[in-house]
């Protein structure tokens, strides 16, 4: 899988400073039996590049990034010892040639347009935002959504749990990154089970699956309409008509024709689809490919469960 796919269906970047390169082995474990198989080690320190060999030694499908890359020089040792993608704080022209020319993903940091238009002409579509807060945060990535459709963000510095929720809930964010999954402290002490709770804390925050509405199976065109007409009458709502379904509100859907589901569905609102459905799928649930909805824009709108409950589908909606 393409990293930045592989990085969008996750969600969440662990970037980690390495205290000693003996202990990226068991971290790497760790991230992956939490269902988190990335990272980002920080070249801060000498253990950095000692450090990626180990874990890509142990732990061969681990996503190992190379971060805070400011040299050829680093850049260089990082891919000799096994770097999966290379992450740098700035848009240094030269470093992102390189990468190229060496086929290694790159996510360099461009927050200005003149320098996601720079990242564009170089054929990048993914970006690190960087630092995010002090750039502006949400409301300014918002901002870039205008001009930039196509660009993602993966945001760092110094988020906390407590803000990534705002983060997911914004569209051009990929993924966001920090230590707020194994800090410095946590990985020197060997604090393994804390970690895996925080991955778990933030893998949900990721999805944000929340109640979106519920849809009832009319049996057709016009006894759907009636249905949503007649729910929107009873409690003042607006009555949004639809090819094949009607809603009532944003809560009921009235459909018009045959979906899963003996006498509806239920949808489950999420930040992204396509890390819903690789959330469900590690858990043995699977998706009907038959009713996958894919946008224009080539992501995953909706996405029926083949499992259900009772009488009712299951869906994932994007929120």
């Amino acid at each position: 899988m393409e990293v930045f796919q592989l990085i969008g269906e996750l969600g969440i970047v662990p970037v980690v400073q390495m205290p000693a390169k003996e202990l990226a082995g068991p971290l790497a474990g760790t991230l992956i039996k939490a269902g988190l198989p990335v990272m980002e080690i920080m070249f801060r320190n000498g253990h950095a590049a000692e450090s990626i060999r180990a874990v890509k030694k142990e732990y061969p499908q681990m996503c190992v990034g190379a971060g805070t890359i400011l040299t050829i020089d680093q850049l260089d040792s990082a891919i000799e010892a096994g770097a999966d993608f290379i992450v740098t704080p700035g848009y240094k022209e030269e470093i992102v040639k390189r990468a190229g020319q060496m086929g290694v993903p790159i996510l360099p940091g461009c927050v200005t347009p003149s320098e996601i238009e720079n990242g564009m002409g170089d054929g990048l579509s993914v970006f690190k935002y960087f630092p995010v807060k002090a750039m502006g945060g949400c409301a300014a990535l918002r901002e870039l959504e205008g001009p930039y459709p196509n660009s993602r963000f993966v945001v760092t510095g110094g988020l906390k749990m407590s803000e990534l929720e705002e983060y997911f809930s914004t569209k051009n964010v990929l993924a966001a990154g920090g230590d707020f999954i194994a800090s410095f402290d946590e990985i020197e002490h060997e604090r393994w089970e804390q970690i895996e709770e925080n991955c778990a804390q933030a893998i949900q925050l990721s999805l944000g699956f929340q109640l979106a509405h519920v849809g009832i199976n009319c049996g057709g065109s016009g006894d759907g309409e009636k249905t949503a007409a007649r729910v929107a009458e009873i409690f003042g709502l607006a009555h949004c008509k639809g090819a094949k379904s009607d809603f009532a509100g944003n809560a009921v859907e009235c459909m018009k024709e045959d979906f899963p589901g003996k006498a509806g569905h239920i949808a489950i609102g999420t930040y992204s689809v396509e890390r819903a459905v690789r959330y469900l799928k590690s858990k043995g649930i699977h998706i009907r490919e038959r009713y996958r909805n894919i946008a224009e824009d080539g992501t995953m709108i909706a996405a029926y469960l083949e499992e259900e409950a009772e009488s009712f589908a299951i869906h994932v909606v994007r929120r």
